[in-house]
């Protein structure tokens, strides 16, 4: 799966959500346009949030796209852990790369817990 190059960089340009992202629409994604969307919303955006929590909704209530969700922000943790394991890593790209990965765990954690919210009340009915 290709995803973004130095994935811990600063992103310039939020990828924008579709107004009503759909799973359709989100399937349709090749693998880099997919982790781009995944980096520019690690994190809610100042102001409307509504999108970034539809988006989110979206990825957790379709099981093929929270894995697809789940194997990129693996492989994010994966390169910016091993970027992180450098000797002499710049001071300023170490602590951007950290903050990353703890967006990227905390996104992890987020995904996961909205799954097991939905096999419970799945469970329910």
């Amino acid at each position: 799966m290709q995803i973004v190059e130095q994935p811990w960089a600063r992103v310039r340009e939020r990828v924008p959500v579709p107004d009503r992202a759909t799973r359709v629409q989100l399937e349709a994604l090749d693998d880099l346009e997919f982790s781009e969307l995944l980096r520019s919303h690690l994190l809610p955006p100042n102001g409307d949030r509504d999108r970034w929590h539809a988006l989110w909704a979206v990825l957790s209530d379709h099981p093929d796209l929270a894995h697809r969700t789940l194997q990129v922000l693996g492989q994010f943790l994966s390169v910016t852990e091993e970027l992180l394991g450098q000797f002499g890593l710049d001071p300023a790209v170490k602590r951007r790369a950290r903050r990353f990965a703890t967006h990227c765990r905390d996104a992890r954690n987020r995904l996961e817990a909205a799954m097991a919210d939905e096999d419970e009340e799945a469970g329910e009915t």
